[in-house]
C-alpha cells in the first residue's frame, strides 16, 4: 500500500518564491513544509494498493484539460487541520475543472474522498494554534502538468516522491 495523492507541482521559481515567503512567517512551536514538499493537492487518494493504483492511473491518462494560470495571493489558517496556507481567492476554472475531473475517476473506488469543496491551496506549516498575517506579492503560477506522489515516512519525516506526471493538454 502506498499513500498517494495528485497535486499542482511548482516550478523551481515559484517553489522557491513559496519557501522565501515561507521563511519570513515567524511562528513558534510549528512544523514548516521543506520546500522540496511543496505542492497544490487536487485530490487525497490514502493508502491504495498497487492494483487499484494502476486502475486509477488508466482512467487519468484520458483527463484533458489546457494549461492555466492562477495566482497564490491569500493566507488562511485552517483550524481543524491546524496549518497556514497560501490560498487562490479567483480559483480558475480549469483548476476546478481538473480536480472535478480526478474526482470524479476516483469516486468510483473505494477510497474515502473528502465532501468539501475544492479549495486551492499550498500548506506552509502544520500544527498551528492561530492565524498569521503578512503582505506579500501574490505568486504567479503557470500549470502545465499535474502528478501522482506518494507521500513516503523516512526517520527525517515525510518525503513526497513523483511517481507520474501528466502533461496539461486540450482535449
Amino acid at each position: 500500500m502506498k499513500r498517494l495523492f495528485f497535486a499542482l507541482w511548482p516550478s523551481a521559481e515559484v517553489r522557491d518564491e513559496i519557501a522565501a515567503l515561507n521563511q519570513q512567517l515567524r511562528v513558534e512551536g510549528v512544523r514548516k513544509l521543506r520546500p522540496s514538499n511543496l505542492h497544490m493537492t487536487l485530490l487525497y487518494l490514502g493508502n491504495i494498493d498497487a492494483a487499484m493504483q494502476q486502475k486509477i492511473i488508466s482512467k487519468v491518462t484520458q483527463i484533458a484539460c489546457a494549461p492555466f494560470s492562477f495566482q497564490l495571493d491569500g493566507m488562511d489558517f485552517w483550524k481543524t487541520p491546524k496549518v497556514i496556507c497560501l490560498t487562490v481567492t479567483q480559483q480558475p476554472k480549469p483548476l476546478l475543472d481538473l480536480a472535478h475531473q480526478l474526482r470524479g475517476i476516483c469516486q468510483h473506488y473505494p477510497i474515502h474522498l473528502h465532501d468539501r469543496p475544492y479549495q486551492g491551496h499550498v500548506t506552509l506549516m502544520r500544527k498551528a494554534k492561530q492565524a498569521y498575517a503578512l503582505d506579500f506579492t501574490p505568486i504567479q503560477w503557470q500549470a502545465k502538468s499535474f502528478v501522482l506522489v506518494e507521500s513516503i515516512s523516512t526517520e527525517q519525516g515525510i518525503r513526497y516522491e513523483i511517481l507520474r506526471r501528466w502533461p496539461l493538454r486540450d482535449e
